[in-house]
């Protein structure tokens, strides 16, 4: 799976009938869907993985689940995972199909954002709340980074 970004996807439809799973060979569910997977940016998200199919790490069918005003709630930690619409607790959900999934989401390589995905509409927002813990090691890499790229520069002449 890609790893630029985890996307948390209320109603998710890509234009195809199923979705398949990490680690399950049969179709998962069908669409529209929620669905938590992974995406690289700059590529479509249900094109990232260039083999003609749409992996999540979880998926399952809306079945009229959600209508109208949606009030999302989202949190990853290593405590642990939560994701609600409304009253519906979409985590135990997940994690009640796919116990690994939290050890997938937060695996050591993965880097990057979240994102929220709706089907096709536009979001409103009455307040985002943000809370983050950066890595302690994140900024001796971005200093790296930035030293090679002007280093780079110097040695082409720019």
């Amino acid at each position: 799976m890609p790893n630029d970004y985890l996307a948390f996807c209320l109603g998710y439809d890509m234009g195809t009938d199923h979705f398949m799973e990490v680690g399950n060979s049969k179709p998962a569910s069908n669409a529209p869907a929620f669905a938590i997977t992974a995406g690289v940016r700059g590529v479509t998200l249900h094109m990232a993985h260039g083999d003609g199919t749409y992996y999540t790490y979880w998926t399952e069918s809306v079945g009229g689940r959600i209508k109208g005003r949606q009030n999302v709630t989202l949190g990853l930690s290593p405590k642990g995972l939560l994701w609600t619409c409304n009253s519906l607790k979409l985590h135990r959900m997940a994690q009640r199909k796919k116990p690994e999934l939290l050890r997938w989401l937060l695996r050591p390589e993965a880097s990057g954002s979240i994102t929220l995905f709706t089907n096709g509409r536009e979001n409103r927002y009455d307040f985002l709340n943000i809370e983050a813990e950066l890595d302690p090691g994140w900024i001796e890499k971005e200093r790296k980074r930035k030293i090679e790229k002007d280093f780079a520069a110097l040695e082409a002449g720019n």
